[in-house]
């Protein structure tokens, strides 16, 4: 159970996190009356009362909470960014600083953008830059610039009148998104091109503290809306990373997360070359690295043998054959961990000159239990792997790629009609 354990508890790879990047705190002075007396404690209570993963502290032009905040969500599951909403002549900005960034960095951003430090917190007060200057500095300061409620009335589309200016606020490298109030908008600003601009800018969706029909912040607002962000490392790298591919990494509250249903969660092999090795895999994406002869087709290979799903053509069975027996000696054992509709599988096989069906054991805290019966893997847990020999194969078949491309169309229910309609005949 210890190899089992292993895999369970290591790092998963990229997750959907759910995150709120504009979220205000009584250093706010629009902050709603009765939540002017609340603690860095009660934000970060309701933030992930919310179910909330992530949050950005992004008060009008000060950092006072940030410190606050970061320090009430220490020994919990919350990460803060710590940031700050800027004033400009063209609409607002969030800037957004990596975890634990002091709140003085973030003052020395508003100071390089001549907000004076007797003004910090003041709604009246303005940069003189634009949403491109301020970006660039956001920047060059270490942080994320991200378009506060870009088609509200304090956002730069209704701020900024002229459209070759919207075009050069688009095509602002250092304006990482723009953040959207209505979801159903995004596919009109996301694309630029619709607009007649050059740019594709990745749209997302944050709270502002915003509870419906209120006038004012309220800390109740915090999590009315969010944006998913699919990040491995809860930091501004990763943050980065999400939004420069928002296909597959952003999501709005209103799209729907799919989840692996079927996913391999790790490997291991008692014996021959590989013995010992432990492969955790992550069920989003994983990439085996590593020099020639290092053991990556092996892994693949023993992975497939496993699951029973080798290779059908005569020739490149035989050249996957004499690899295993290489690789894996006399009677020695490929161990591979599944998960299937919630529950956790342990598939073992054992190999030799003629290996038997693979083993298959369902995982409980109690320990692993045999599957009683015979199981088709094919059918139990389908994979799509191929061999680089295979690869060259098919390249040179046309029908054999065809077949690949008819086996990625699922025709179950068509198949079913035409029974249902044989039987009916007869």
């Amino acid at each position: 159970m210890s190899s089992i354990a292993d895999i369970v508890n290591a790092p998963s790879g990229s997750k959907w996190l759910k995150a709120d990047l504009h979220v205000h705190t009584p250093a706010s002075p629009d902050m709603a009356d009765n939540w002017k007396s609340s603690s860095p404690e009660d934000l970060v209570a309701i933030a992930i009362s919310k179910g909330l993963d992530i949050i950005a502290i992004t008060d009008h032009n000060t950092a006072e909470w940030c410190d606050l905040v970061s320090e009430a969500s220490n020994d919990t599951s919350l990460t803060v960014f710590p940031g700050v909403e800027i004033t400009t002549p063209q609409g607002h900005v969030l800037a957004i600083f990596n975890a634990g960034t002091p709140s003085e960095k973030i003052e020395d951003l508003l100071i390089a953008l001549e907000i004076p430090r007797a003004q910090f917190g003041s709604t009246n007060v303005s940069t003189t830059l634009g949403v491109s200057g301020v970006s660039d500095a956001i920047e060059n300061h270490d942080g994320v610039a991200i378009a506060a409620h870009a088609e509200k009335p304090r956002g730069f589309l209704t701020m900024i009148p002229v459209d070759k200016e919207k075009s050069r606020v688009y095509s602002t490298p250092s304006l990482r998104a723009m953040e959207i109030v209505d979801p159903s908008l995004r596919e009109r600003y996301q694309d630029g091109r619709l607009q007649g601009y050059s740019r594709r800018m990745t749209c997302i969706q944050s709270s502002d503290s915003w509870p419906d029909g209120a006038s004012q912040h309220g800390l109740d607002g915090i999590g009315n809306r969010f944006t998913f962000l699919k990040m491995d490392d809860r930091s501004i790298s990763g943050l980065k990373l999400a939004l420069i591919d928002p296909d597959m990494r952003v999501r709005l509250e209103t799209d729907h997360l799919v989840e692996c249903e079927i996913t391999i969660e790790g490997m291991w092999v008692t014996g021959g070359f590989l013995d010992d090795q432990l492969f955790s895999f992550s069920k989003n994406v994983t990439c085996l690295i590593g020099d020639t002869g290092a053991g990556k087709s092996a892994a693949i290979e023993m992975m497939r043998f496993c699951l029973d799903q080798q290779p059908n053509v005569e020739k490149i069975r035989q050249e996957v054959d004499h690899l295993l027996k290489d690789q894996l000696g006399t009677l020695n054992t490929v161990h591979v961990l599944v998960k299937k509709d919630g529950t956790s599988y342990l598939v073992e096989r054992q190999w030799d000159d003629s290996p038997s069906a693979p083993t298959v054991m369902r995982v409980t805290e109690a320990g692993t239990y045999n599957v009683e019966g015979p199981i088709d893997m094919k059918l139990f847990f389908p994979i799509k792997a191929f061999s680089q020999s295979e690869i060259i194969e098919f390249a040179r078949q046309p029908d054999v790629r065809l077949s690949l491309t008819d086996d990625l169309i699922d025709i179950t229910t068509e198949e079913l009609g035409i029974r249902n309609s044989v039987g009916v005949q007869r």
